[in-house]
Formats: C-alpha cells, structure tokens, sequence
C-alpha cells in the first residue's frame, strides 16, 4: 500500500459507501450493529461448534491438540483466514467513517486487540478466552483512551498505557495459569 500510493492517503471515498457506513439502525451506529451480529456469529462459532473447540485447543496446547486428532495446521488456517476477514471489514469501516484511506492507518492496533483480550480475561498463552469478555475489553480498553485523550495526554503515554495493560495481563495470567 505504500509503494501504490506513495504513502499519500487516498481521498474521494464514495458518499454512498461512506452513508451505508455512517447510517443508524434504529438509532444505533451501523459499525456498532455491524460488532454486535459479528460478535454473535463468533460466539456461536466458539462456543457451539467444533471449531471452537479446536481453536481453543490448539491455542491451549498444540502438541495434545494434535495427538487428540485436532487438525492443526487447517484450524491455524481458518484462524488466520477469520482474522484477515475481520480486519480488512474493520478497514471498510474506518474508511467509511473517515471518508479517506491512508496506508498507515492502523498502525500499532494490534497491540489494543490484545489488550482489549487480556482485560477481556483471555489468556496470552492460548487456550483461555471468550467473545463476550474481550468486548468488554474493548469498550473499557476505548473508555480509557477517551478518557486520556480527554485529560490531553500525549499519544506516547497512551500506547505506553496499553503496554503496561498487557504486561500486566501477562503478569496475572502466569500467576494463576497453575490454578
């Protein structure tokens, strides 16, 4: 994307596209219905099908997944696969919003994904986690950098506060992974 557009953000984002994005659903944001049906779809995928169970199990322990007849290498894919859907629709949705594209644009959101994962209460070495937890995550992880942003704090401390979120995260996950 750098080398297409010279690093220049790309503007002229259709109205109709960027009015479908911006519009509401019974007064509710379109992106917010949009994480809502997604969020149900993924639940059902985790929670009730045997993809979730082998997500969870080859996040958990691959070598035991693997002897236990998990097909590792096709859940890895499928993960990979999911994870790529959901980020170029996550695009779709900020360019909406935005009405531009920039090739930069979501640089370091990774580490609010895990973040909002870990506060959300999923484990960081795999094998522990729920949808529903890791929305709450996200909403308290988007409360916190509001409320930053709000009290003028730079950018810097604001990814340095994340940091600190999973570091911590990662602290308490290893102190109660035996348990």
């Amino acid at each position: 994307a750098l080398i297409f557009t010279n690093g220049n953000p790309i503007f002229g984002i259709p109205m109709e596209f960027r009015t479908v994005i911006n519009s509401t659903v019974f007064g509710v944001p379109a992106p917010i219905v949009i994480v809502i049906a997604i969020a149900a779809i993924l639940w059902v995928v985790m929670n009730k099908t045997p993809l979730g169970e082998y997500i969870l199990a080859v996040g958990g322990n691959e070598e035991a997944a693997r002897v236990a007849g998990v097909p590792v290498k096709r859940t890895k894919v499928t993960v990979f696969v999911i994870s790529g859907v959901l980020a170029s629709l996550a695009s779709l949705i900020l360019i909406g919003r935005l009405g531009a594209a920039e090739p930069t644009m979501g640089n370091l959101w990774e580490l609010d994904a895990i973040a909002a994962a870990a506060i959300g209460g999923a484990s960081l070495m795999g094998g522990k986690g729920s949808v529903i937890g890791t929305l709450i995550g996200a909403v308290i992880l988007g409360s916190l950098r509001n409320g930053l942003t709000l009290l003028n704090i730079q950018a810097f401390y604001q990814l340095l506060a994340t940091g600190l979120i999973i570091i911590i995260a990662m602290l308490i996950d290893r102190a109660t992974r035996g348990k």
